[in-house]
């Protein structure tokens, strides 16, 4: 069995390529994470004093973090096959506000480890109680829930298991990043990889369903963990102390937040500590909410207003005489019917897809045949109808997420000038492009 402290100041490089320079966190179970040198990525350059001799460039090697199974522990199977399942459970996801494992290696076949990207800002754990300003808290909310969000729109969905500020990482663009996926599972598949114990997560932002009999992990569990942790950022303390939402099995009410922020902030961490997961929103839904910083739609793109003033014009030009006679109902409905007729248009296109004003289209869309919906008096044959139409742009939207995903990574890949990635993102992009204008145009 190795040693480590045999790779620590600079004795010698970890596997034959990290320098190991300190220890950045032990909390892990099984594992500590070291901050190293990714020598391999070092450049190199002739020496001034002997001109046959190359010697590195110093502080040019690539910083990473490793997380290593501690040579002390006892290691089997199981423990082997934890770092591997960390590494395949998220090793095509591609978003944003993910950190996942970069390699996954086993030293002398018998101390596997994980490398990933370092983030040198550390945690949210640093912003516990400090997080104060209204526009800061609304990005920590949105960077998260769109982090989550993507992982529970996979096939199958990925349930994380263990979000709380420590696996919220600040990367080098002050975005927050989940991390740490080693009890994270895939849910719909025939493997049994949920193990009911104590090492499956963290007590303190376990949600209630946790501490039952016949628990499954679900993207509600998810929810209520986030919750946990935005309110720990906001108040410095998790809502339900030690025993985290144990207490609410015995119907113990969410303690109120007496900090300084705006009241939607308040009621949308209350809702997802909500005891029951199905009054819980999605983890979609609570990015949507924190783009619009907690503020409803207020108004159509202009060229969409546009449009549907120049069509509802045309009508009652043509048509003054039946204007009278239109019913609430089909003046909902034809406003509904204007916006996809116009994002179907823009499908049609070659060029990808702007999600943003494609999704917020759909959802103004969605507004109006809703609106159609609560009219009473309505021929139930085209209430299903338009019910229809609705049920088939909601699953949509999951869509919109793994594109949003998608375009993000994209655009960290130009930024980062790695042309081989940008290669391979653009594929997916144009193809997840395709599938989504290819559903709209069905529509």
């Amino acid at each position: 069995m190795i040693e480590i402290e045999k790779y620590i100041d600079n004795d010698g490089l970890f596997h034959g390529r990290y320098l190991l320079l300190r220890q950045l966190s032990t909390e892990g179970g099984t594992a500590d994470v070291w901050l190293a040198e990714d020598k391999e990525t070092a450049d190199k350059e002739l020496s001034e004093d002997n001109d046959d001799e190359v010697i590195e460039v110093e502080g040019s090697a690539v910083l990473v973090a490793i997380k290593i199974y501690r040579p002390k522990n006892i290691l089997d199977a199981e423990g082997i096959q934890t770092f591997k399942k960390e590494y395949r459970t998220v090793y095509n996801c591609h978003h944003a506000n993910l950190l996942k494992p970069t390699g996954f290696s086993i030293i002398d076949d018998s101390i596997p480890y994980l490398v990933m990207p370092y983030c040198e800002k550390g945690s949210a754990e640093k912003m516990i109680g400090k997080l104060t300003h209204a526009d800061d808290i609304w990005k920590f909310i949105c960077d998260t829930a769109s982090g989550l969000a993507y992982l529970h729109s996979c096939n199958p969905p990925i349930i994380h298991q263990d979000i709380k500020p420590a696996n919220i990482l600040v990367d080098i663009n002050d975005n927050y990043c989940i991390t740490d996926f080693g009890i994270s599972v895939k849910t719909g598949n025939n493997e049994n990889d949920y193990i009911d114990d104590e090492s499956c997560g963290t007590i303190i932002y376990m949600p209630p369903e946790r501490f039952c009999d016949g628990y499954t992990p679900t993207p509600k569990s998810d929810v209520w963990s986030l919750g946990a942790t935005i309110y720990e950022i906001l108040t410095g303390d998790v809502p339900f102390g030690n025993e985290g939402g144990a207490v609410q099995v015995k119907d113990a009410i969410i303690p109120e937040i007496k900090s300084n922020v705006p009241r939607k902030i308040k009621k949308l961490i209350y809702t997802c500590l909500n005891a029951d997961p199905g009054k819980r929103p999605t983890a979609e839904e609570i990015a949507d909410i924190a783009r619009r910083k907690g503020k409803a739609y207020t108004a159509l793109n202009t060229t969409i207003l546009a449009s549907i003033i120049m069509i509802v014009g045309a009508v009652i030009w043509f048509f003054p005489s039946n204007t009278s006679t239109i019913s609430p109902f089909e003046t909902f409905c034809n406003s509904g019917d204007s916006i996809i007729s116009i994002e179907k248009n823009s499908a049609e296109s070659s060029v990808p897809i702007e999600y943003s004003v494609s999704e917020n289209r759909l959802k103004k869309a969605v507004d109006y045949y809703e609106k159609a919906l609560r009219e009473g008096n309505v021929d139930p044959s085209k209430m299903d109808s338009v019910s229809n139409r609705v049920n088939e742009i909601n699953r949509l939207y999951p869509l919109y997420e793994i594109y949003k995903g998608i375009c993000d990574s994209l655009q960290i890949a130009i930024d980062d000038k790695a042309e081989i990635q940008q290669v391979f993102l653009r594929g997916r992009r144009d193809e997840m492009s395709d599938t989504i204008k290819t559903n709209i145009i069905k529509l």
